[in-house]
């Protein structure tokens, strides 16, 4: 596995101006995400909001990825890419992932919003997904190891009758996108790699709401779907391990 790369805390204090930056994006995003609305819409707003904060979006280009944001509704989990030809529904539950570069250092966040008037089975999804990443924030601590953030998350879905999604995971971030160590959503507490002061980590509980099996599409390489053709969500902060506990940088 590839060495964990510690950040000074000069160069944690440039990924909470880019991560502040990002937040208000996914802000400005979430609130433009309306019934009638495309999700290439979003992006074009993406790449504005992105030239007029001085970040850039980390996702286009990369690995030839065509947009500034991954746009995932209903059953897409993650990856997905924006298109005009998708217009957000009445009842859709519509995730929005999103890594931008600022100063030379990545930072990566997502929310997943309900469009319209979504179920209140779904609100329940959408809120326990959310609790799990919650969770796991509240367990960072130099001396916790990965696991029990794994844990944690995956406790908290499991005990609603939701599924972790075992392929997608979150990640060590900085010069790089991704970095080690991976962050699942599914573990055993006192396992892998110890927190320590420096490390900076994307929290990303993946989870779908019946079984987790997914499949990439053959069409674009890139949309993730989950099997069953069940809702997925995603709540994702980047978050600094500090002498004390834990900075959240994307806030």
């Amino acid at each position: 596995m590839d060495r964990i790369q510690l950040k000074t805390p000069k160069e944690i204090e440039i990924m909470a101006k880019g991560g502040h930056i990002l937040a208000m994006i996914l802000h400005e995003m979430a609130k433009a995400s309306k019934i009638g609305v495309s999700t290439k819409d979003l992006d074009y707003l993406a790449e504005d909001l992105c030239k007029k904060y001085g970040v850039i979006p980390s996702c286009k280009g990369y690995h030839g990825f065509p947009a500034a944001y991954c746009s995932c509704v209903n059953d897409v989990v993650e990856h997905g890419i924006p298109s005009a030809k998708e217009i957000l529904k009445d009842g859709d539950v519509f995730t929005i992932d999103m890594v931008v570069k600022y100063e030379g250092f990545h930072t990566d966040a997502a929310i997943t919003v309900p469009i319209g008037n979504a179920s209140q089975e779904n609100l329940d999804f959408i809120y326990t997904v959310k609790k799990a990443r919650d969770s796991a924030i509240a367990k960072v601590k130099p001396g916790r190891r990965i696991g029990d953030l794994a844990a944690i998350m995956e406790y908290t879905v499991r005990s609603r009758g939701y599924s972790p999604v075992y392929e997608l995971v979150g990640h060590g971030i900085g010069r790089e996108m991704h970095e080690a160590p991976e962050v699942p959503s599914y573990g055993d507490p006192g396992t892998g790699p110890a927190l320590v002061e420096g490390m900076v980590i994307a929290i990303e509980p993946v989870i779908a709401k019946g079984n987790s099996a997914i499949e990439i599409s053959k069409q674009d390489g890139w949309t993730a779907r989950v099997k069953d053709g069940s809702i997925s969500a995603v709540f994702e902060h980047t978050v600094a391990v500090t002498k004390d506990g834990c900075r959240v940088l994307t806030i």
